[in-house]
């Protein structure tokens, strides 16, 4: 069986509930189960700067910076 190696630069959970975590890869935002959350629209020069969640757990929030450093916000409802 091949192992899968990831190198990811941002993940966030909620509190000790490590089954809540997401990540991003590339332009996408996944669960830690692997299910895509969000598949953002990246200009060529923007990544995700940072994820978090919302106080009640119900909003994921990416921030995205380019390298102009121009910021913008994208807030995903979760189900």
């Amino acid at each position: 069986r091949r192992q899968r190696q990831m190198c990811i630069e941002t993940v966030v959970w909620q509190y000790d509930d490590l089954s809540t975590a997401a990540y991003v890869d590339g332009s996408n935002i996944l669960s830690i189960d692997g299910r895509t959350l969000a598949e953002l629209d990246l200009a060529e020069n923007e990544y995700v700067y940072g994820l978090s969640y919302s106080q009640d757990g119900t909003v994921l929030t990416a921030t995205i910076v380019s390298s102009e450093e121009t910021e913008r916000i994208v807030r995903l409802t979760l189900p």
